[in-house]
C-alpha cells in the first residue's frame, strides 16, 4: 500500500503517451514524477505512478485511503487535461472512466487532487481570455471531476483543485490555494 499515487490518465497504448512520458516519466529531461518520489521518500512516505493502460492496477485497486494525484496540463475552465505539450487530451469524464477501469473502488475515502494548473478556476465562456483553451464549459476541472465521481458512486472521497499555475516540483509548505 502506498501513501500516494500519481495517476497518469494518458493511454500507454497510444503514441501520444510519449509526450507525457517525456515530461513526467523517466525517458525525458524533466522527470517530474521522479522529483515527486524523491521528495516523498525524504519525508518517509511512499508513492508510485500508475499509467492508464486499460487494465486493472493493483496499486489503485488497493487504495482505500491516502492521496491520488491526477497529473496533466490544464487551463481555467477547461474540461480536459493534456498529457505533456501536444499529448493526448482526456476529458474529465474519461479520466473518471479510466480510474474506474484501473480499479479505483467506490469505497475510496482518501483525497483526489487534480494536480493541474488552474484546476479550481472557472472561466467566462463569453469573453474567453485564454484562446489556447481547447474545450470548455466554464466550470473548474476539479468541480467537473467531483460531480462525475459522485454520479458514478464515489461519495466518500474529497476532491481538490488548485488556483493559478502550480509548480510540479515539490516544495515544503503551502505554495498555493486549493
Amino acid at each position: 500500500m502506498y501513501d500516494k499515487i500519481l495517476y497518469m490518465p494518458f493511454d500507454e497504448r497510444l503514441p501520444t503517451v510519449n509526450n507525457a512520458r517525456h515530461e513526467y516519466g523517466n525517458t525525458g529531461t524533466e522527470k517530474k514524477n521522479a522529483a515527486f518520489f524523491e521528495h516523498e521518500i525524504a519525508k518517509g512516505r511512499t508513492a508510485v505512478s500508475v499509467w492508464y493502460n486499460g487494465k486493472r492496477s493493483a496499486h489503485l485497486a488497493g487504495m482505500s485511503g491516502g492521496q491520488i494525484y491526477i497529473r496533466g496540463h490544464g487551463m481555467p475552465g477547461e474540461n480536459l487535461l493534456e498529457g505533456g505539450r501536444g499529448g493526448e487530451k482526456v476529458r474529465y469524464d474519461e479520466v473518471v472512466s479510466r480510474m474506474k477501469k484501473s480499479g479505483l473502488k467506490k469505497t475510496f475515502s482518501g483525497k483526489i487532487k487534480c494536480y493541474n494548473c488552474h484546476s479550481a478556476e472557472t472561466i467566462d465562456t463569453e469573453g474567453n481570455m485564454w484562446p489556447q483553451v481547447v474545450e470548455t464549459n466554464g466550470m473548474p476541472f476539479a468541480q467537473l471531476m467531483a460531480d462525475e465521481l459522485f454520479a458514478n458512486g464515489y461519495k466518500n472521497c474529497t476532491i481538490f483543485g488548485y488556483v493559478g499555475a502550480i509548480d510540479s516540483m515539490p516544495k515544503d509548505g503551502s505554495q498555493g490555494t486549493h
